[in-house]
């Protein structure tokens, strides 16, 4: 972020328990500033694939959660930079419910704190993959939503893995 502070994210899980994302601050020393982490509706594993940060250092995190239905879902979270505490999160049911098995798989942030999240979607029998790219506002509301839809009967479609490194 702007004061040197590193954020990385992954998958913790143990025995007991599914994958769940983890998302850590450390100040430019090392030195563990707060961890997070942010589960999915049900026990099983939920992917994160990219984190960025907004001037003010607030922490955006893109992957994966699996919603009640066992689906995973494109998923955008906000984390307060202080303490990394959830300020929300857009997830794929209300975003696109006619489609499933989603995800995000990488978020940056413009100076203005809109946050672009763009990933890959799946049909209800995964026979088809379309690109979908959402911007969503400081407080977390979609501004748009665009879907970028495979040619005829192309079973891979668009597969949009980067947004770029930095809009700011």
């Amino acid at each position: 972020d702007r004061s040197g502070n590193v954020v990385v994210g992954g998958m913790t899980a143990t025995a007991t328990s599914a994958g769940d994302w983890v998302v850590l601050k450390y100040s430019p020393e090392g030195e563990p500033l707060w961890a997070h982490t942010v589960a999915g509706e049900t026990a099983s594993n939920d992917w994160l694939y990219a984190v960025a940060c907004d001037r003010a250092g607030n922490v955006f995190a893109a992957g994966s959660l699996q919603d009640a239905t066992g689906n995973n879902c494109f998923a955008v979270v906000k984390l307060a930079a202080a303490d990394g505490s959830e300020l929300w999160r857009r997830v794929g049911a209300r975003l696109d419910p006619a489609w499933h098995d989603d995800k995000a798989q990488d978020v940056v942030v413009d100076g203005a704190g809109n946050a672009y999240a763009t990933g890959v979607s799946y049909n209800a029998d995964h026979t088809l993959h379309r690109c979908m790219t959402l911007k969503l506002t400081p407080g977390g509301a979609v501004a748009w939503r665009r879907i970028i839809q495979p040619k005829g009967l192309d079973r891979y479609g668009y597969y949009l893995a980067r947004v770029g490194s930095s809009l700011d």
